[in-house]
């Protein structure tokens, strides 16, 4: 008769006993997501980064001026998109940690580290927790932007886009950027690509939200632009089709004479 089961870390690397428990909990729990599209640029000296500020729980808007931007830290943010919970839990753990550090060591934290705290926290959860986040800011080795699954995967980049609305963003991204671009042209181009996915996307909408990180005189300076209802200005109604006698080749006429005349009275049974 064998005895008790050995404690759990005794059972070596390879234990799946709480696998059944994880599918049956991951079938019973319904999350509440938030209909997003944010995006961040990278410009000539600074990041822009920009947000909807709709929230959504199914069909049903719960929320018309969500903050999408967290602070990280005084130089540093991140973009959430996925589940509302878990966007706002994980990157207030990891503001925490970074003014922590700030305290204990008087100086400014660096971009890197806050993508190392935050890729290492939500890869232990194998992509359990629906944080999909653009993290990006400011500090001594200049402008840094890049992208963080909810897995913990990571990806830089010079713009990024996420959430559902993220395709219509992407489009207008990676159409106009470009390198070194100015402050107000990177600031244009973010809040076109935000409109953008407010207007083809359902779970995206209310207004546009940007912040601006840059340096000035050796130190970080952050600037919020009021929110701005701008989608309207990119409705557009569709080009109608039009076409020429000539377009089209008549092989045959057919006239047909019709007379409309009075209907001819209904029988009524009495």
């Amino acid at each position: 008769m064998s005895g008790p089961a050995p404690p759990r870390h005794l059972r070596g690397a390879f234990d799946f006993e709480l696998t059944e428990r994880n599918v049956r909990e991951k079938l019973a729990v319904k999350h509440t997501s938030t209909g997003t599209t944010i995006v961040a640029v990278i410009f000539d000296g600074g990041v822009v980064a920009a947000a909807d500020t709709r929230a959504t729980a199914g069909d049903v808007i719960v929320d018309k001026v969500c903050h999408k931007v967290h602070r990280i830290a005084d130089n540093i943010f991140a973009c959430g998109a996925g589940t509302a919970a878990d966007c706002d839990k994980v990157t207030s753990m990891c503001e925490a940690k970074l003014d922590f550090y700030k305290y204990e060591n008087n100086r400014e934290p660096r971009v890197v580290q806050a993508e190392q705290i935050l890729k290492t926290h939500l890869s232990r959860y194998g992509g359990y927790l629906g944080a999909y986040l653009i993290v990006g800011g400011i500090d001594v080795t200049g402008p840094k932007l890049s992208f963080i699954s909810a897995n913990g995967f990571q990806k830089q980049s010079l713009f990024e886009a996420s959430g559902s609305g993220s395709m219509a963003a992407e489009a207008i991204l990676e159409t106009k950027f470009r390198q070194n671009m100015p402050e107000e042209e990177a600031v244009a181009l973010a809040r076109e690509a935000i409109a953008a996915g407010i207007n083809y996307d359902q779970g995206s909408g209310g207004s546009v939200r940007i912040k601006i990180f840059k340096r000035v005189e050796g130190a970080t300076k952050v600037v919020e632009l009021p929110m701005e209802n701008i989608a309207w200005r990119l409705r557009k109604d569709p080009p109608r089709m039009q076409f020429k006698e000539s377009d089209t080749n008549v092989t045959k006429r057919v006239y047909e004479k019709m007379v409309i005349g009075d209907p001819e009275p209904m029988e009524i049974d009495a």
